[in-house]
């Protein structure tokens, strides 16, 4: 799965472990749109509502090693507050992939850019079922 939130994936991986689905789940933090190679912004809308984010898109660059070497430093991205997270297409993705059984999207109005990201998997046949929240 795809998801940029922290909150959220921790959420779906809890609930793939208790229906016993966890060994067939792998979570990226990632954005799915039409590009690949930017990265976007997640600044709090609404507060309580993890739907309620705003983005901002910029160009991606590798994060800085914190001070002591061993990872990110903090607050890296600038251009929002929140976390960063870098796009790509699940063209990209899911190259590799057979046939995808369900393929199911909520990513609040970005639907028509993730789906323009798969031209490929779509027009090959490789997605059986497609459900969008628009």
């Amino acid at each position: 799965g795809f998801e940029m939130q922290d909150e959220i994936s921790a959420l779906v991986q809890q609930s793939a472990a208790r229906n016993g689905v966890a060994s067939r789940l792998r979570m990226l933090k990632r954005a799915v749109t039409d590009h690949d190679d930017d990265v976007l912004h997640r600044s709090v809308v609404t507060r309580g509502n993890f739907g309620g984010v705003g983005l901002l898109r910029t160009p991606w660059r590798p994060p800085p090693k914190s001070e002591s070497g061993r990872g990110p430093a903090s607050g890296h991205g600038g251009g929002g507050s929140g976390s960063a997270v870098q796009t790509t297409t699940l063209d990209r993705e899911l190259r590799h992939a057979g046939e995808i059984t369900l393929m199911k999207m909520d990513i609040q109005g970005s639907e028509p850019a993730a789906l323009r990201g798969a031209t490929n998997l779509l027009r090959h046949g490789r997605v059986r079922n497609l459900i969008l929240e628009l």
